[in-house]
């Protein structure tokens, strides 16, 4: 993604993510999961959608404890 600022915008711009809800496994390709947002003075917010890839499966039991403990680790 490549957005051109005039000179000096840079530092005043704002990107956020905005999740979209119930999003959840499995997810086909393509599929919308959240919106990126940029926000500059005087400008209306730019909302572009964030898109999957690649297919997502379901994690399976094994594969959810390992996140869940990898989550508590960092």
């Amino acid at each position: 993604l490549f957005i051109t600022l005039p000179r000096g915008f840079a530092m005043e711009r704002k990107i956020s993510v905005a999740p979209r809800p119930g999003v959840q496994a499995p997810l086909a390709a393509g599929a919308v999961i959240a919106d990126l947002v940029v926000t500059m003075p005087g400008q209306p917010p730019a909302r572009l959608p964030l898109v999957t890839a690649a297919p997502v499966p379901q994690a399976n039991m094994l594969q959810r404890a390992w996140n869940w403990l990898t989550g508590l680790i960092g």
